[in-house]
């Protein structure tokens, strides 16, 4: 924490902003809401980004699993100066995932930014990611799919039991070999 303090204008806790996307849902724009943790505006004009978590750190690399976009979309709306009192910064310093659950080590962090070159554009990749996935679920003809395609997504979901894929997958490979 006191590293941290080093240069920062003002501390942001929990800060909310809202960002209009472009994608539309029923006609309708698609707003992009968020609430910070933590926003530490840097005496440079830069910006630093927290998101406390009480379990398992996130993964960095968005394409690995366990990625969780939100630090990426937060930073880009950041950038676009959409949290409420907060004009757009120039630059996201960094982005912190930090473990609050009395553990040890205490206060474990992940950075999203000491990996990674050209953060602005990864933030606004994750934005883009956004935009594109609201404007294909947006189109009729699109498939909302109960299960997820890619790394790390053979894991139980806590609402696979919602969906009922498993009942109807059967008739839909018995369609097929028909």
């Amino acid at each position: 924490e006191e590293n941290w303090r080093a240069g920062v204008e003002k501390v942001l806790p929990e800060i909310s902003g809202k960002l209009e996307l472009d994608a539309r849902m029923a006609g309708k724009p698609v707003t992009l809401s968020a609430k910070a943790d933590r926003v530490d505006v840097l005496a440079d004009g830069a910006a630093r980004i927290f998101d406390y978590k009480t379990g398992t750190l996130p993964s960095a690399d968005p394409e690995a699993a366990g990625y969780d976009a939100q630090l990426d979309l937060e930073a880009a709306m950041l950038l676009h100066g959409a949290f409420r009192g907060q004009p757009a910064v120039r630059e996201v310093a960094d982005a912190l995932y930090v473990r609050v659950n009395g553990g040890w080590p205490p206060g474990e962090t992940r950075s999203l930014t000491r990996k990674t070159t050209g953060f602005p554009e990864r933030a606004e990749l994750a934005l883009d990611r956004l935009s594109g996935l609201l404007k294909d679920y947006g189109r009729e003809d699109q498939p909302y799919l109960p299960v997820g395609h890619g790394p790390g997504t053979d894991r139980p979901s806590d609402y696979e039991h919602l969906s009922r894929w498993r009942e109807w997958i059967f008739h839909l490979v018995a369609e097929e070999e028909r």
